[in-house]
């Protein structure tokens, strides 16, 4: 045998092995993320259920957030990990609450409003942050914002951000 024919033999026999090495930290990677999204979980429950009022829905969102966070690029320990799902969260609730309420009469505002509203008076984003969003401008984050406060029975704050 020659050694050319003996060094394929190698490359060959430790395929395995890098596969073997790559599942493995794939496995530790997706075990640090889950890890990391429970620490944050409960805010999340708590900002999907006041958006949905509906507990199964609330935890299809925070599911989709999860998963969002298992294919994304992000380093395990940010500290602006608790804003990013906030952020992701809100994503994917405002697209599912816009799915759910297409065909009623306002349904795209009363699903950005809520978002708004939640994320504004419960988690402290800016309307500037939230804008983006709900797919508005930062002013019509607000006004929203302050539709779904009447809506909801409550005084407005008059924060101005």
């Amino acid at each position: 045998m020659d050694e050319s024919t003996h060094g394929s033999r190698e490359r060959v026999s430790t395929l395995p092995e890098g596969r073997k090495a790559r599942r493995a930290a794939a496995a530790r990677r997706r075990a640090d993320l889950d890890a990391s999204f429970e620490q944050h979980r409960e805010p999340l429950d708590r900002f999907a259920y006041a958006v949905f009022a509906d507990a199964e829905a609330a935890d299809e969102a925070v599911q989709a957030t999860l998963l969002e966070l298992r294919r994304s690029d992000r380093p395990v320990v940010a500290d602006d990990l608790d804003r990013w799902l906030l952020a992701t969260l809100a994503r994917v609730a405002y697209a599912q609450s816009r799915a759910e309420h297409t065909a009623e009469p306002g349904g795209s505002d009363a699903a950005a409003a809520r978002v708004a509203l939640v994320l504004h008076d419960v988690c402290g984003f800016t309307f500037d942050a939230i804008a983006p969003l709900i797919d508005r401008a930062p002013a019509a984050a607000r006004q929203l914002a302050v539709q779904a406060r009447r809506a909801a029975g409550t005084l407005e704050t008059g924060t101005a951000d």
